[in-house]
């Protein structure tokens, strides 16, 4: 339409999927039909775009209040799409961290501020003498020989206020 935003593609022709001739002949009678790009965030313009929103009307001309309800509705929709897609990245890089930790060498176990053992991979399990299940809920500082307590109770006084002061290996 005149003076439609740069944002709105007018005249692009849908491919058809056999299933959907039908429905797309009936569509392509419309006397209007209009892409709007769904961008990936607010300014992302055309180039960003993650989908388009197609709309088809059998009337000429579409009012300002509807154009930019179109706009908004294809904003709020790239939006859904990123969201989406970036929840799947963030899916399948949890998963790849989880396989580093599983697999490494390194023994590592997390405590809760009380102490007991809230996770413990493969490695720190196999050099307690344990299944990394048994350990879980355990208090840790109970599965340290006694001769090395003190340091352990040391190490925690230090990670108690938040800082980390290094340790063998840490560039001390």
């Amino acid at each position: 339409w005149p003076g439609a935003p740069e944002r709105i593609v007018l005249g692009i022709e849908p491919t058809i999927s056999p299933g959907l001739t039908p429905i797309m002949r009936e569509l392509a009678a419309a006397r209007l039909s209009i892409c709007v790009p769904l961008p990936a965030g607010s300014g992302s313009g055309i180039a960003g775009a993650v989908g388009v929103l197609a709309v088809f009307s059998p009337r000429d001309r579409l009012s300002e209040e509807e154009q930019a309800m179109l706009l908004g509705l294809g904003d709020q929709a790239g939006l859904a799409v990123e969201t989406a897609r970036r929840l799947e990245d963030t899916a399948r890089l949890q998963v790849f961290n989880e396989s580093i930790v599983q697999n490494m060498t390194e023994g590592i176990a997390v405590q809760d501020v009380a102490g007991n053992l809230i996770f413990v991979n493969p490695a720190m399990a196999a050099m307690l003498g344990y299944a990394p299940g048994e350990l879980i809920g355990r208090y840790g500082p109970d599965l340290i020989p006694p001769d090395q307590q003190s340091i352990i109770h040391a190490a925690d006084e230090r990670r108690a206020p938040g800082v980390f002061h290094g340790g063998a290996g840490a560039g001390e």
